[in-house]
C-alpha cells in the first residue's frame, strides 16, 4: 500500500470533528438544562489571526446556555493568544470541512549499526535531515567500507503544510488536542455538580 496510508486522512479528520463536536454538545447540554434552545448553541472559537476582543462577538452563541456557561467559555480563552489548542481544533474542522486533512507527510528516520571490520570498533550512524528536504547518512572517516549489521527505520506521520500545525506529529498533536477539550470539559462538570468523567480519562505528560 505504500507509506503513508491515505485512509490516514479519513482518520485524523473524523477524530478532530469528533473533538470539536464535544464542545458544541457541551454548550447544547447546557442550554437544554437552562431551558434554552438547543438548535442554536454553539461553541465559540476565535478564528486563528482572530483576537480576545472577537470572542465577544461569538458569545450570542451561549445566551441560551446560560452565564455560567458563557463565563466558563472565556475561561477556556479559545481565541489564538488564550488558547492555541483550542483554536487549531476549530481551524482543523472547518479546514476539513472543505477538504480532506492530507496527512499523508512522512518523516522517517533510519539508523545503521556499522563496524566489525578491519577490527573497527561498531558505530551508529543515523539519518540528518537537510533543509526539510530528504536526508543524508554521514559516515565517519574509516566506516566508509564497513558492512552494515542492522538497521532501523522510524516513521512518522505529520500534518502537511498549509495548516495550524504543519509539520507536527498528527499522533502526539491529536493527544495534545484531546487535551485540551478535555480541561474544558473538566471545568464545567465542576462548576455544574456533574459527574466528573473527564478527570478519569487517562492524559499524557
Amino acid at each position: 500500500m505504500g507509506f503513508p496510508d491515505k485512509a490516514l486522512a479519513l482518520y485524523v479528520g473524523d477524530a478532530v470533528h469528533n473533538l470539536r463536536c464535544a464542545l458544541d454538545y457541551l454548550i447544547t447540554a447546557c442550554a437544554k438544562a437552562n431551558g434554552g434552545r438547543e438548535d442554536r448553541t454553539e461553541f465559540p472559537i476565535v478564528k486563528a489571526g482572530g483576537k480576545k476582543a472577537d470572542l465577544t462577538k461569538g458569545l450570542w452563541k451561549l445566551k441560551d446556555a446560560g452565564p455560567l456557561a458563557t463565563e466558563l467559555v472565556k475561561r477556556a480563552r479559545p481565541y489564538p493568544r488564550g488558547n492555541p489548542h483550542l483554536v487549531a481544533v476549530g481551524e482543523l474542522d472547518r479546514f476539513d470541512k472543505h477538504r480532506l486533512i492530507l496527512a499523508v507527510q512522512s518523516s522517517v528516520d533510519i539508523s545503521v549499526r556499522t563496524g566489525g571490520w578491519n577490527n573497527l570498533p561498531m558505530d551508529t550512524i543515523r539519518s540528518v535531515r537537510r533543509n526539510g528536504r530528504g536526508s543524508f547518512m554521514p559516515v565517519n572517516p574509516g566506516y566508509e567500507e564497513a558492512l552494515a549489521v542492522d538497521m532501523e527505520f522510524s516513521a512518522e506521520i505529520l500534518f502537511a503544510p498549509g495548516g495550524p500545525l504543519a509539520g507536527k506529529p498528527c499522533h502526539a498533536s491529536l493527544q495534545m488536542l484531546s487535551g485540551a477539550v478535555t480541561d474544558v470539559i473538566a471545568t464545567f462538570e465542576e462548576a455544574f455538580g456533574t459527574i466528573g468523567f473527564a478527570r478519569s480519562l487517562p492524559r499524557v505528560t
